[in-house]
Order: C-alpha cells, then structure tokens, then sequence
C-alpha cells in the first residue's frame, strides 16, 4: 500500500478534521469516502501548497444534516449547505489563507480507479489521478479556479504514468463538454493571471507563464484526447492501444477478465462509445475469438467499416467446401421415379 504525505497546510487541517469525520460519518451508518482534489494532486506531484480537503462520499444520509455538527467541531463556518454538498471554511492561525472542507456526493468517473493509501499512518480510499483530473475537467465547464488549469498543464509534464492520467481523463469526457471547457480556457488568460498571483502558491517554478495558463491547459487537453483506440489479442490477453493527438502513445496489456475495467479506467469507453461500439458487444467478441484460439487485430476505432469489423468477427467461418468426387449428383426426392 503507497503512502502520501498531504502538502501543507492541508496535511495539518487534515489531521483536525479526520477525527470529526470519523465520529460524525461512521462507517457504521453506510458512510463511504475517498480523498481526491488538488491536495492529492500536488501529494503526488509536489508542485504547490494547497489548504483544501475534497472528499467524495456514498451512503449514509445527507449532508446538509450532519454540516453544523462538523462546523462546530471543526470550529468552521458552513458556506455551502446542500444535501448533496457541503463547504465549511476555518479562519487559519498557522498562515493567511483559509482553510476549506469540501464534501460532496457525486458520481465518480471514472468509476472504478480509487485505491487504498496511508495517510499520517491511517488507510484512506484514494481517487486516481484520472479521477481527480477528470473532475477537474467536469467544473472547467463554468469559470474555475486557476489551480484546476494549472493542475492539468504540470500534470502534462510529469512522468509518463500521469500523462497517461490525463488521457484516460479527456478520454472520459463527453466530446462536445471537452470542446466547450478547451473554448472557455482559450479566452481565460487574463482572468487567469489576475487569480494566479493570490492563490497559486508555488513549490518549485513554474512551468508556464501566468499570462498564459488558460492557452497552454486549451492546448495541453486538445492535445491529449483521443485519436484512436486499437484492440487486439496476444497470447490470450487483451492488448489496448490509445494514441493521442499530439502522437503520444499508451498500451494496456490485461487479462480478459480485466478488459472491461481496464477499458473504463484508461477513458477508452468514451471514444468507443462515440464510435457506435458498447462495451458489452465488444467483450462479446473478444470472448469469442478468444475461445476459438484467435490472436490478432480486433478493432481500430478510426476505421469506417468498424461496424463491418465487429460483423465479421461475430459470425463463425464457413466450413471448408467438400472437393467434388467426380460422381454424378444423386437425388433422393420422392417425386422422382415414383410419379413417372
């Protein structure tokens, strides 16, 4: 199990509200939470400060309820109060900033990802860092804070398993959504700048001019979304190969009883979806050519005929024609010989 160790000051608000959310969201009354948000990000990364806590929840009952319970505890103020959501913020003694706890109940996407980690010694449910980016990408939807953009532009330039992230990521959004966040990024750099220099606090340089955030996350998103998605079958195991915009390209080797997981994690539903492919047909066939001992190609999703590639590997070959014996046919029918 890795460990993560928070940035501060979210580690220190982190140590003062786990407490109160275990006493005040059992596990024993259904509740379900998992860490996400930039404060795992910049634990993973180790590019920023942050003072926030976002954690998504299941079960239980609602928010709203339990909200001035966990202020009071916390010695915070409610600023959202929502069933499904809840903001409290707490005037901080150890810096100038405030710190922020955000919990919500929202679906996760995508949806399978999260993993255990210790945390200061304890287990907590983790979301991926394609979940959390994804999230990101989801509120970019509407003006949002410019962590969020400056989050997916150094995500981009670390290691090559968060640029994978981020493809699974943009590849779980809904086209017409990632289009619509790239224009909004695309006009936000002055808005983005004047935000930068009060709430994006650094701990190493900066990769990108603060005049220029919104067009380099624009260009960072189009560039890792989805160009096409090949499929094929190597020894028995389901081989995923995604290729990006900009030319990067990933593979995902698994068994094929991982392959719908592994389909959904790595944002490949999404562009198969928009290729007219389900999930379920498509594991279908895979099951299929696997029984028959086959190997090879399976699917690219920028064919046109892809539909005629799933066509064909659904139906079985032909059995081999009988090589003629030379004899003349015989026709057993009763109407012959009988009736003359």
């Amino acid at each position: 199990m890795k460990t993560l160790v928070l940035p501060e000051p979210a580690r220190g608000f982190w140590q003062l509200s786990r407490p109160v959310l275990d006493a005040v969201m059992p596990r024993s009354e259904g509740w379900r939470r998992h860490l996400g948000g930039g404060t795992i990000l910049a634990a993973r990364m180790g590019h920023r400060e942050s003072t926030d806590i976002d954690i998504i929840v299941s079960g239980g009952g609602s928010l709203k309820r339990i909200s001035s319970e966990i202020a009071r505890r916390i010695d915070g103020k409610v600023d959202i109060n929502d069933d499904d959501q809840i903001t409290i913020t707490r005037e901080a003694t150890a810096h100038r900033k405030k710190d922020k706890l955000d919990i919500s109940k929202v679906p996760i996407s995508p949806e399978t990802g999260q993993k255990p980690c210790l945390i200061d010694g304890q287990k907590e449910s983790v979301l991926s860092t394609a979940q959390i980016i994804r999230g990101k990408l989801a509120r970019g939807l509407k003006p949002g804070p410019v962590r969020d953009a400056y989050d997916i532009i150094r995500a981009s330039r670390d290691d090559r398993k968060t640029q994978e992230a981020l493809v699974a990521a943009c590849g779980d959004m809904p086209k017409n959504d990632i289009k619509a966040i790239e224009k909004l990024l695309k006009k936000g750099d002055k808005r983005l700048e004047e935000r930068a220099h009060e709430s994006l606090h650094l701990t190493e340089p900066s990769v990108v001019g603060f005049d220029r955030i919104g067009t380099t996350a624009q260009k960072v998103i189009q560039g890792h979304r989805l160009r096409q998605v090949t499929i094929r079958l190597e020894d028995g195991l389901v081989l995923t190969e995604r290729r990006t915009i900009n030319g990067k390209r990933f593979e995902t080797l698994c068994s094929p009883r991982q392959a719908l997981r592994t389909w959904k994690e790595t944002g490949v539903q999404k562009e198969l979806e928009n290729a007219g492919i389900g999930l379920d047909r498509l594991k279908m066939v895979v099951d299929t050519q696997l029984a028959r001992h086959r190997t090879g190609f399976i699917i690219k999703t920028r064919s046109r005929k892809i539909q005629d590639q799933l066509r064909d590997l659904d139906q079985p070959k032909p059995a081999p024609a009988r090589p003629p014996t030379g004899r003349p046919e015989q026709n057993n029918s009763p109407d012959k010989g009988w009736n003359r």
